[in-house]
């Protein structure tokens, strides 16, 4: 097994784990946290497809733009899932570091 794969592996594996955090938390009514959770489920996934590409980055806004630039724009994936990535991201900081409450 090469590191990428992996590397992979574990991107997936923590994604997997943010996504049941999420609805454990849609289901406490805690909106805060399962926006965050879900943002970080789409941002380890991100990942893993850099990482599946021979790229990788530690930057939330370089993998947006990864995103953006390499998968929409290409029309390897729809336009819309990026755009809810970059909604999510969006979300994530706000419900992260602002007084909004979701």
């Amino acid at each position: 097994m090469k590191f990428s794969d992996e590397a992979v592996k574990v991107m997936l594996g923590k994604s997997d784990s943010r996504l049941r955090q999420a609805r454990n938390a849609l289901q406490d009514n805690d909106l805060d946290v399962c926006i965050s959770s879900l943002y970080f489920s789409a941002f380890q996934r991100g990942l893993a497809l850099m990482i599946l590409r021979g790229e990788s980055s530690k930057k939330h806004e370089a993998v947006r733009q990864w995103l953006n630039l390499n998968l929409a724009k290409k029309g390897i994936v729809r336009v819309e899932l990026v755009k809810m990535y970059n909604k999510l991201m969006d979300s994530r900081s706000d419900a992260d570091y602002t007084d909004i409450v979701f």
